[in-house]
């Protein structure tokens, strides 16, 4: 299930638990992150670095993760961390404001800042 940060961190916190945050750079790291969790029945963040964004659109990146993140059976956030700090900031701002860490909604509040 895809989930935001906050849906996944705060219970962490609060029953003093990690949550794992992986980089992954293609689908089948992708997918062996989220079946692991699943296996685990563990919540999980996959981060999508610069790396990942040089070789793929924004839509390939979504299109790839966002129907293995909902179908997944744990909790499964996407965060991009490939943003300049001052981007990064911004985007935390509007996340926190619209109380969403999806990653349409990280994409659509970052798509002018990023190309």
């Amino acid at each position: 299930m895809i989930s935001n940060l906050k849906d996944i961190l705060l219970p962490a916190s609060n029953q003093g638990y990690a949550v794992a945050c992986f980089n992954v750079f293609g689908f089948e790291d992708s997918k062996a992150v989220v079946d692991a969790a699943e296996a685990r029945n563990a919540s999980v963040i996959l981060s999508i670095n610069l790396d990942m964004r040089q070789f793929m659109s924004m839509e390939q990146i979504i299109g790839m993760l966002r129907p293995m993140a909902e179908s997944s059976k744990a909790p499964v956030c996407i965060r991009f961390w490939f943003l300049p700090i001052q981007a990064r900031l911004m985007v935390r701002e509007r996340a926190i404001q619209q109380d969403s860490c999806s990653a349409l909604a990280l994409y659509s509040m970052t798509a002018i800042t990023m190309d």
